[in-house]
């Protein structure tokens, strides 16, 4: 039984056929376990502060070649391994009292990650690191923690999810920190859901309004500014992330 609270999901991954869950907690420590439910020598590990969001993966083969990452509430990514080495700590911003950072694995799998930071007064950002300055940066109409989701299409782009729950609405931007479709889109849902045509070069955005189920094509259109904009859906075999 855990002694806190989960400060995100935990991960489940097999390493060298063992597997292995890991629980970040709110408290400030990772705990890893073993199958049979004993925890891994190197654990529990604080990683200085207390923690929000989830836990980015890097598999391999053995535990001590697995790289795991966290942000702390000091604004720091802290990577460290199966057993129990710490790696790296970086700093993603500057740390405020009034700030919360939350690690966002990407939606699906993969190593891939980002960072929230979440300020009173609505202020929201979003890093992609090691990039230095955030590619979301916005002020919203609500204060509190922003569920976002981050997706990652490999070689055909990225694009963060941010859903404001307070007036239903949900923000989908590229990696450049362009807002796709040029404004935000109606959605009730805890989520959205996202997908990347690329023979069309299409996104298809799946979203919860009331009980209806809402699909709209982002096409992104050529030439200077790159603007998107949107279009009816139609049918196709999709690269698939969040549904």
């Amino acid at each position: 039984m855990l002694d806190f609270p989960l400060a995100g999901a935990a991960a489940l991954l097999s390493v060298g056929g063992r597997d292995v869950v890991v629980c970040p907690l709110q408290n400030g420590y990772v705990y890893a376990y073993d199958q049979r439910g004993g925890l891994l020598p190197g654990f529990p590990l604080s990683v200085g502060a207390r923690l929000a969001g989830g836990v980015a993966v890097q598999a391999a083969t053995t535990l001590g070649r697995t790289r795991l990452t966290v942000v702390n509430q000091h604004g720091e990514l802290v990577t460290f391994t199966l057993v129990g080495d710490v790696l790296a700590r970086r700093r993603v911003a500057t740390w405020s009292r009034a700030a919360t950072f939350r690690l966002v694995p990407a939606t699906g799998g993969g190593a891939g990650y980002g960072v929230a930071r979440d300020e009173e007064g609505g202020r929201y950002d979003f890093y992609l690191p090691p990039q230095a300055a955030p590619v979301v940066s916005r002020r919203f109409v609500t204060s509190g923690p922003k569920p976002t989701q981050f997706f990652d299409f490999g070689a055909s782009g990225q694009a963060v999810a941010v859903s404001e729950p307070g007036p239903g609405l949900a923000y989908v931007f590229d990696a450049r920190g362009r807002l796709l479709g040029g404004q935000p889109l109606a959605s009730t849902g805890a989520g959205v859901g996202l997908a990347y045509h690329a023979a069309t070069d299409t996104y298809q955005l799946v979203r919860l309004v009331g009980r209806e189920l809402r699909r709209t094509e982002l096409r992104p259109s050529r030439g200077p500014g790159r603007r998107w904009h949107h279009r009816a859906p139609r049918p196709g075999s999709y690269a698939r992330a969040g549904w």
